[in-house]
C-alpha cells in the first residue's frame, strides 16, 4: 500500500502499472480496436521502455452500431 495524504489524512492506496500487454489484452478482449500504444517520457516523447516513461498511452475505439 502506498501512502496518501489529503488535507490532514493519510490514506493507503493501491495502483497497479500495466505492461502495454496486459492492456493490449484486456482492450482487445473487450472488443476495441487499438489506433495507438505506447509509452510517454516527462517530456511528452515516446519510449519503448516503461522504466523510462511517466505515462502510457493508449487510443481504441470499438464500432458499437452496426449497419
Amino acid at each position: 500500500m502506498i501512502p496518501w495524504q489529503s488535507n490532514d489524512m493519510l490514506h493507503k492506496r493501491f495502483y497497479h502499472i500495466f505492461t502495454k500487454k496486459e492492456l493490449k489484452n484486456i482492450i482487445t478482449q473487450s472488443g476495441f480496436v487499438i489506433e495507438k500504444l505506447s509509452y510517454k517520457t516527462k517530456e511528452g516523447k515516446t519510449t519503448d521502455n516503461r522504466k523510462d516513461a511517466n505515462n502510457t498511452l493508449l487510443i481504441a475505439k470499438k464500432n458499437i452500431f452496426i449497419p
